[in-house]
């Protein structure tokens, strides 16, 4: 089991002017994390579309895919399955409840919104909540559709059984105004999960948001 860390914030939200998702930022993440330069504020997201004719946003939200990039010695590969799928458990429920769930235009977002984060981690979020769920938006949009969620998982072991993880995550957005013009983000970054038994909780976090606009 790891070290338990203390946990640091650290907020800045940018917007890109090229078609490309890249990352802005708002973060909280163990004190042995060394943060990364302040990067430049900016504006708040702006439409991607025109408001004319553009056709309702009705696809379903993707699937998160997740998969083990490393792990430690001594795991069995036929254990490899079971732990991406409980690792990848609290990533899911957080996407869900935190960007995708409830009826828009939202304008509240309450500790249920991050369902397998511990106590701590999940009011520090909660701070961040610009980042860490839609609420830089939902006040303003009627749909909001997950393009792509990834997950690529770094475990730890000791002495074969598996205590810690970091996930590179990865979760692409197109939000829709009510008029149908639309705007396209991304937040990514890393979440870093502790296990107790089969259950694992996210604990700290370095996440980034990106805005795309054309």
């Amino acid at each position: 089991m790891p070290a338990r860390r203390s946990l640091l914030v650290r907020v800045v939200v940018t917007t890109t002017l090229v078609p490309a998702m890249a990352l802005t930022a708002a973060g909280c993440s163990g004190s042995d994390d060394k943060p990364s330069p302040p990067r430049t504020s900016s504006t708040p997201p702006s439409d991607t579309s025109s408001t004319a004719s553009a056709p309702r946003l009705e696809k379903a939200n993707a699937e998160l895919k997740a998969r083990i990039a490393q792990i430690g010695a001594g795991v069995k590969k036929k254990q490899r399955g079971r732990i991406t799928r409980q690792i990848a458990k609290p990533i899911r429920a957080w996407m869900d409840a935190a960007y995708l769930a409830g009826d828009f235009p939202r304008g509240h977002y309450t500790a249920e919104d991050f369902p397998g984060w511990t106590r701590q981690a999940a009011a520090m979020a909660r701070r961040d909540k610009s980042v860490t769920t839609n609420a830089a938006v939902s006040r303003h949009v009627v749909r909001v559709v997950a393009d792509r969620r990834t997950a690529r998982l770094f475990v730890f072991t000791v002495r074969g059984l598996s205590g810690g993880a970091t996930a590179k995550v990865a979760m692409a957005m197109t939000a829709e105004r009510k008029s149908g013009a639309r705007m396209r983000y991304s937040v990514a970054g890393q979440l870093y999960l502790t296990r107790k038994a089969n259950h694992w909780r996210i604990f700290g976090y370095d996440l980034h948001r990106t805005v795309v606009r054309r």
